[in-house]
């Protein structure tokens, strides 16, 4: 959590606190944040503590009471630690009692975000003296911090100056001691340090500049503190901050301006949901759904329907989790109704992490319509399709199959995903596949007008190994440039069965037909014959009479086989 962000926290009148000095540290005991109380006080320490140990400024026999305090407060977060420690007055070794509070710092989820340090002096007659130590301690933190510092007497003359100080201004320090300031650095209307000093030394307060210097081509850095004793003054080397300001700042132009020119709505979002930063897009689509504009700062549930609030508080806490969500979504406001792609990212920092998240989204309502319109169309389609009581086949120009209804199933007893993108020529018997190439080319070739083959039935092959009569309609149509046929496969087989009998039937017919022309005749005439003899002629002999009667009767056996053979070729094709 940045500085600010920790200052806003805390109540207003401890942080403008005259009395109290305020310290944060994360749990690793690294201040995180100070106010102005410690900061004034102890400005001849450091020129910034953010980011520094906590026991810089304690007495070394003293840390370990305050690690113990700090300590308690993460075994015990609701429990306040007092300890009186010594802090450092002077560069001569002096040091005060303060009293110090020591407590858990909770954010609004009651995550811990350090130890909250509150302290004030106990008496001013309570000083104590000559602690070397302390002043040694000091001595080897001015020469080991890399900004440059020097103290000025309140003569302007030079007191002390550290190593750092010393390789900036390219002055040794034994050349410096003793010598006023406006000697060596005289006023040059270019610089703004002239002014800071003197405003810092004559009106006692902290003052902060920044100068360029152009024959170095570097930039610095100075804070000066006043102080009884004289003024302290840190600086350091922020060329390369200043660079990157610049390079960021040109970064930030060119990356608004990107926002702004897209149709895309982009709003930046901090973990307590505040509204930080939004392109102009979604500013034109708040004063459109919402009647207002959004504000930066503003509280972001101004801005979401009652009815998607739980929904949005899910997917934005698993954003900030580090997932990263995309979703279509219809809006429905209230005198508007869209679709919208909705997306929702994290967003980390330099150490990786996450400072918010980003809720951004896509007008995506015509292209949604026309799709909905479409698999509409495609369900009215493949009902349509699903309803012809045939197997139907769809295949591209490959000749792979790209679709089947569910009679096809039925019929050829291939579930769908068998047979999608397989070439159709596994349903024909090896034998005809060549024939069936040759009549499919012809039929593309006149421009795969719709063509129906049921005289010329064909055989298919089912998942079974069974052959099948199926004849054929085919129609083509194309779609986005590519071309599909559309092949019905009306399943004949039963229908063949009963052809080939009627055929069979008949050639059966036929030969009756002949028999009853040949071979019934013959006997029936000779039996009409002999039987009108024996009427007409009344002058016959017993024994003529009999040899007509066994004439009668051989000839009627021989009609009763004629008979029994056409009952036998009848039989035959039922």
């Amino acid at each position: 959590m940045t500085e600010t962000e920790l200052a806003n926290l805390l109540p207003e009148f401890i942080r403008n606190s005259e009395t109290y000095s305020l310290v944060i540290t994360d749990l690793a005991g690294r201040c995180t944040y100070i106010n102005e109380v410690f900061k004034k006080r102890f400005s001849f320490l450091s020129i910034d503590f953010i980011g520094q140990p906590f026991s810089v400024a304690i007495h070394p026999e003293d840390v370990e009471k305050c690690n113990t305090a700090a300590y308690g407060c993460t075994v015990n977060p609701s429990k306040i630690f007092k300890a009186e420690v010594r802090k450092p007055d002077t560069w001569q070794g002096d040091c005060y009692w303060m009293h110090w509070e020591f407590s858990l710092l909770k954010d609004q989820h009651q995550q811990a975000l350090g130890i909250l340090c509150l302290g004030h002096d106990i008496k001013e007659t309570k000083k104590t003296f000559g602690v070397k130590e302390f002043a040694h301690k000091a001595e080897t933190i001015i020469e080991t911090i890399t900004d440059g510092f020097f103290m000025l007497d309140d003569k302007w003359e030079f007191v002390i100056v550290n190593k750092t100080a010393e390789q900036i201004l390219g002055i040794a320090r034994e050349q410096l001691f003793g010598r006023k300031f406006w000697d060596v650095f005289p006023v040059l209307s270019d610089y703004n340090y002239p002014k800071a000093f003197r405003k810092a030394m004559t009106e006692n307060v902290t003052v902060t500049v920044e100068d360029y210097r152009a024959d170095l081509d570097r930039w610095f850095g100075v804070v000066c503190y006043p102080s009884q004793e004289g003024l302290t003054i840190f600086f350091k080397d922020i060329t390369q901050e200043k660079k990157t300001q610049e390079r960021l700042k040109f970064s930030e132009i060119k990356l608004r301006a990107i926002l702004n020119s897209t149709t895309d709505g982009n709003i930046l979002i901090s973990p307590d949901y505040k509204i930080l930063s939004f392109n102009k897009q979604a500013e034109k689509m708040s004063q459109v759904a919402f009647g207002k504009p959004l504000k930066e700062l503003a509280d972001l549930w101004d801005y979401i329907l009652p009815k998607d609030k739980d929904d949005f508080y899910t997917n934005t806490q698993k954003a900030l989790k580090g997932e990263y969500l995309k979703f279509e979504r219809e809006i429905s406001f209230e005198k508007l109704k869209k679709w919208f792609e909705l997306r929702h990212y994290p967003v980390y920092d330099s150490d990786g992490k996450v400072l918010g998240f980003t809720f951004n989204y896509t007008d995506i309502d015509q292209r949604k319509r026309k799709e909905i319109t479409l698999q509409e169309s495609k369900n009215r389609i493949e009902k349509i399709l699903e309803a012809i009581p045939h197997p139907l086949v769809i295949v591209n120009e490959k000749r792979s199959i790209k679709y089947v209804n569910d009679n096809f199933e039925k019929v050829f007893g291939y579930a769908a995903q068998e047979v999608l993108d397989k070439t159709i020529d596994f349903l024909i018997p090896e034998r005809y596949r060549d024939k069936h190439r040759q009549h499919e080319n012809r039929y593309l070739r006149t421009g795969g007008k719709l063509l129906r083959t049921p005289s010329e039935n064909v055989s298919a092959i089912t998942s079974s190994n069974q052959e099948i009569s199926v004849a054929t309609s085919l129609n083509t149509f194309t779609v986005e440039g590519e071309k599909f046929t559309l092949v019905i496969l009306e399943n004949v087989t039963e229908f063949k069965k009963r052809q080939d009998t009627i055929l069979r039937q008949n050639e059966t017919l036929q030969q009756i037909a002949w028999q009853q022309s040949h071979k019934v005749r013959r006997p029936v005439s000779t039996i009409l014959g002999l039987i009108n003899v024996i009427q007409t002629n009344k002058t016959l002999r017993p024994e003529e009479n009999d040899q007509f009667l066994n004439y009668l009767f051989q000839t009627t056996q021989e009609l009763d086989m004629v008979i029994h053979e056409i009952v036998a070729q009848i039989n035959e094709n039922e």
